[in-house]
């Protein structure tokens, strides 16, 4: 009997060995594959003075849109966040002066997130939404008038 047992482990023993290392090998690419999304969400004051400062990478990489979608010609960044998209929901608050904008998102679906977007001016909401981010359609958010400018909210997936 104890040479059957042994002579069945010793059949079976290359074979568990191969599907241990096939699933390690898998393990050991997953990451690789299913990479983390960033959400880059900013608030940005669009104004129509002859020079706003320096532009940050996003803003540069969005100047177009945003000039012919708002009809400013200068943007200045006032608040950003990056949030690191490890969990199938995820929460965060971008903190302005006076205006914050309160993000939730659900499981990225279809190559897009689901989000649930909330204006506030100091406590008090002025607009809340739903909207689909994915990785070549930011969000922009038309924001109240402020000082020479207005303010505008964006999400983008990086």
């Amino acid at each position: 009997m104890k040479t059957r047992l042994s002579r069945v482990a010793g059949m079976r023993l290359p074979r568990v060995a191969g599907v241990v290392l096939c699933a390690l090998a898998l393990l050991a690419l997953a990451p690789a594959a299913n990479a983390m999304d960033f959400i880059w969400s900013g608030i940005v004051l669009g104004t129509n003075l002859p020079h706003a400062g320096e532009q940050s990478p996003e803003i540069a990489l969005l100047r177009g849109k945003l000039r012919s979608i708002f009809g400013y010609n200068q943007f200045r960044l006032i608040r950003e966040h990056t949030e690191r998209m490890d969990s199938p929901v995820e929460r965060w608050l971008l903190p302005g002066k006076s205006f914050s904008l309160r993000v939730s998102s659900a499981a990225k679906a279809d190559m897009a997130y689901r989000l649930h977007l909330q204006v506030f001016e100091e406590k008090r909401m002025l607009a809340e939404t739903e909207a689909r981010l994915g990785v070549q359609s930011p969000v922009f958010i038309r924001g109240p008038l402020c000082g020479r400018g207005q303010l505008i909210f964006i999400l983008l997936v990086r």
